[in-house]
């Protein structure tokens, strides 16, 4: 389980989240796929997205199942799948 920094809780609050949704967030299993479909770490993921593409990315795949978003560079996409719907 990841831990949301106050930082993070304040970034995801000025996108729409509520306090409400922090846990759900915290507690959901992400998994992280390149464009060729290459399964990477939460942290390369991170590194390539930044904290807050990481983190919109994360808040919708864990209410809507999966996300994408374009890497800080933009030569890459970077797809988040969440297992909250799975349970």
């Amino acid at each position: 389980m990841r831990k949301l920094t106050k930082k993070d809780k304040e970034f995801l609050k000025k996108i729409g989240y509520l306090e409400e949704d922090f846990n759900q967030i915290e507690e959901a299993n992400y998994k992280y796929y390149t464009e060729d479909d290459q399964r990477i770490s939460e942290e390369e993921a991170l590194k390539k997205l930044g904290r807050d593409r990481w983190l919109s990315g994360i808040g919708r795949a864990c209410f809507h199942a999966s996300a994408v978003r374009e890497c800080k560079r933009g030569s890459e996409t970077i797809y988040i799948k969440s297992d909250t719907f799975d349970k």
